[in-house]
């Protein structure tokens, strides 16, 4: 896929919703069915000014977890891609539609349109026009994230425009980002995680965000972040053992942050990276119900004579700005 700016995002985006429009009716929440990619970021964000709640299902999870997540939603339509199904082939509940059908039918007179639309008129405008309700709050739901379903019926968390923004408002406090970073975005969209931090954060900063669909292809990865000069790297323990061993020093020269949550930070990989490519992976911690992130380590600050520690190895780091945690006992509160 060809590098976008933020207005070619816009306009894209706007040329995908105008073309849903006609085909998603009146329901208020669209399934997608898709890897992390260009695609399924500008299809959430077409879904999100149609005023519908995208749903982004998950597609390592079993067919019967994803029919429940469909049928719990009421969700009629899910938007995918043959090129994916062909890798990865698996059932699709609902109605189909196929990102390569909608890209067919984008004529000459829909790029003006949108650019139109896009240069012009207000947002509020382009979502009203677009099918959005004319009175929209922060605390509409932007989305449900859903659990695997390995334990069970996969239970949906609802999270709202508000429980977003304010995360990311959070995380860009606690790192200084400017308009020169770039987010290597490889975590799964339908984890809050990757839709919270590498799909919203980087379009309501302003920083660039390169895209990969498979967090396990390490040297693939690696390549992306030397060829974008990628500052800003979100990961698992699990996954900065494969970049310990298939990525040079030379390929991650760039980044200046690595965040690490989802699972405990091994002490062994902690070190490991840190030493082959010297710079400190980050542990933070959160929980897709906190959209999703509770608090996370952050590098040190210095001046003349002033010192916070900010990171500090084996810990979870600070709350982030706007959150309260208090420790209880589970059975005494």
């Amino acid at each position: 896929t060809p590098p976008l700016s933020f207005l070619k995002t816009y306009v894209a985006s706007i040329i995908f919703a105008r073309k849903l429009g006609k085909e998603l009716g009146p329901e208020k929440m669209t399934g997608v069915l898709l890897p992390t990619s260009v695609g399924a970021a500008l299809t959430n964000v077409a879904l999100v000014l149609m005023g519908k709640v995208p749903v982004n299902l998950n597609y390592t999870a079993s067919a019967s977890a994803r029919a429940s997540a469909c049928e719990q939603c009421g969700i009629r339509h899910v938007i995918t891609s043959r090129l994916f199904l062909e890798k990865m082939p698996m059932d699709v509940p609902g109605e189909v539609i196929y990102l390569e059908d909608v890209r067919k039918r984008v004529m000459k007179s829909d790029r003006i349109a949108a650019m139109v639309l896009a240069v012009f008129c207000p947002v509020r405008v382009v979502e009203r026009l677009l099918g959005a309700p004319r009175k929209r709050t922060p605390d509409d739901l932007a989305t449900v994230v859903f659990s695997s379903g390995s334990e069970g019926t996969p239970k949906g968390v609802m999270l709202t425009h508000q429980n977003i923004s304010a995360n990311v408002e959070a995380m860009a406090e606690a790192f200084p980002f400017s308009r020169r970073d770039r987010v290597m975005g490889m975590l799964p969209i339908f984890h809050s995680f990757g839709f919270t931090v590498t799909l919203w954060l980087p379009l309501m900063r302003n920083i660039g965000v390169i895209y990969h669909p498979n967090p396990l292809e390490a040297k693939a990865v690696g390549g992306l972040i030397y060829q974008h000069r990628a500052t800003f790297f979100i990961a698992t323990s699990t996954f900065l053992q494969a970049f310990i061993r298939r990525c040079t020093p030379e390929q991650l020269s760039s980044l200046k942050y690595v965040v690490c949550g989802a699972e405990k930070l091994a002490p062994r990989v902690h070190d490991a990276f840190r030493e082959k490519f010297g710079i400190e992976p980050m542990e933070g911690y959160g929980a897709t119900e906190c959209s999703p992130v509770v608090s996370v380590n952050v590098p040190d600050f210095r001046s003349p004579g002033f010192y916070q520690k900010g990171c500090k190895t084996g810990s979870i780091g600070h709350p982030i700005p706007g959150v309260a945690v208090r420790t209880i006992d589970p059975e005494s509160g």
